[in-house]
């Protein structure tokens, strides 16, 4: 099976993502060739997006060890600081070896400041 993990960003909330869940979710609906997809959609950093991307990261990494069998793929979308928090999710996940249970599949980011904000123009 395929699994989605979809995390919002700054001060956001799980909810935020629905509408990017029900994409995807119809999008394999329509490719019935394809394996299952599992759209999961991290609530871990509710109420928590300023404590760092470290800690962040290491929440959503929990999280998706915990809910993403092995032998499965694994995808992961997110939305402003949620695509730091994944990047952040992969390293741990890699440097732990859960990243040779699975099938890393996409990595997707949405608004990311990858290369941080400058402060002057906030």
């Amino acid at each position: 099976a395929h699994y989605v993990v979809l995390q919002h960003g700054l001060d956001g909330s799980a909810a935020e993502m629905r509408n990017l869940k029900a994409a995807i979710h119809k999008h394999f609906k329509s490719q019935s060739h394809i394996s299952p997809c599992h759209i999961l959609v991290s609530d871990v950093n509710e109420n928590q997006t300023l404590d760092g991307i470290e800690a962040g990261g290491a929440r959503l990494a929990r999280y998706i060890a915990q809910q993403v069998p092995g032998k499965s793929m694994l995808s992961l979308v997110g939305h402003s600081l949620g695509g730091l928090y994944c990047r952040a999710a992969i390293t741990i996940l890699h440097t732990k070896g859960y990243l040779k249970r699975v099938t890393p599949i996409c990595f997707v980011t949405l608004a990311t400041p990858h290369l941080g904000l400058s402060m002057a123009r906030l």
